[in-house]
């Protein structure tokens, strides 16, 4: 290093040493390992400076959130057009396999299959078992009856519905 080079970075030194600290930008610790910032790093910082981060930051996560979005959405589209293409792929229709997927009935609200119970008053209310309908509920309810003991639900059954035998 010759003598002017020297001298240059002498007056850099001297001219930072004599800065004062509010006026240096000061960046946090960074440890690359763990990826994180040191807490201990902000410490020193004054109120203005704590404040220019916590926006800096705040504006760091709307955009960490953006992308998060971005990326979010591309990877669904991917993975619907893997999902498209193996279906397609075995032979099955998309659309069948989404019903199916969605638990919808194919059809469009077929008949139920096997002996089940009509409401009378509604041929559109049908049961054949498992949870007890709200429509079927509500009528046991009006006619006295309780929907949760058995018997009486087997009583109005054969008393109040018809029975279709398949």
């Amino acid at each position: 290093m010759d003598a002017d080079q020297y001298a240059g970075t002498l007056t850099d030194a001297v001219r930072f040493l004599s800065t004062p600290c509010q006026q240096m930008h000061y960046t946090p610790a960074f440890d690359h390992n763990t990826r994180e910032l040191s807490m201990d790093s902000f410490e020193h910082l004054d109120i203005d400076e704590l404040q220019r981060h916590q926006q800096e930051m705040a504006q760091k996560q709307v955009e960490i959130e953006r992308l998060l979005k971005v990326k979010l959405k591309e990877a669904k589209g991917d993975f619907v057009r893997e999902l498209r293409a193996q279906i397609e792929a075995r032979g099955y229709e998309v659309s069948d396999i989404a019903s199916q997927l969605l638990g919808r009935k194919r059809g469009g609200g077929a008949e139920p299959t096997g002996s089940y119970y009509v409401d009378p008053d509604d041929p559109s209310n049908t049961y054949k078992r498992g949870p007890v309908p709200q429509w079927l509920k509500n009528k046991m309810l009006a006619q006295g009856f309780d929907p949760t003991d058995r018997e009486q639900r087997d009583a109005f059954k054969a008393e109040h519905l018809n029975l279709v035998v398949g």
